[in-house]
């Protein structure tokens, strides 16, 4: 009796703790898919909001460019970035606590989505951050 007891507790705690893992996922592939969407719109602000302080900073000095251009070649780049889709592949842990790396492809109209992208978050007072772009 016992026994069925406590292995009924140990299923109880182990369902929560995968249950939680599940939904701590989730946010974070909420953040990538915030992040990316507005990485695409270039809204320099709005994408920040989702990165580590420093690499917001980073990618807004990278793509400060942007503003620099004739506003109808700024436009033209903003409407077609803002056509670009992605879709999140993988979910990979990495061994740094509170850390993963999300696989996703850029889906263009007539083009085949054969590369992978990866983008990197870590985990920030409870909150999800991207720390890194890459290939």
């Amino acid at each position: 009796m016992r026994l069925k007891k406590y292995s009924g507790i140990v299923l109880i705690v182990l369902l929560t703790i995968i249950s939680s893992c599940q939904r701590d996922e989730k946010r974070a592939i909420q953040r990538a898919e915030l992040f990316l969407y507005s990485y695409f719109k270039v809204d320099l602000e709005k994408m920040s909001e989702f990165c580590l302080p420093s690499f917001g900073d980073e990618l807004k000095l990278s793509l400060k460019t942007v503003d620099t251009l004739d506003d109808e070649v700024k436009e033209m780049i903003i409407k077609q970035t803002s056509d670009i889709k992605f879709e999140i592949k993988k979910v990979q842990k990495t061994k740094i606590k509170d850390s993963l790396v999300l696989t996703y492809q850029v889906l263009i109209p007539g083009y085949p989505a054969d590369k992978d992208y990866r983008v990197s978050l870590v985990k920030r007072d409870k909150e999800w951050k991207v720390a890194a772009l890459g290939i």
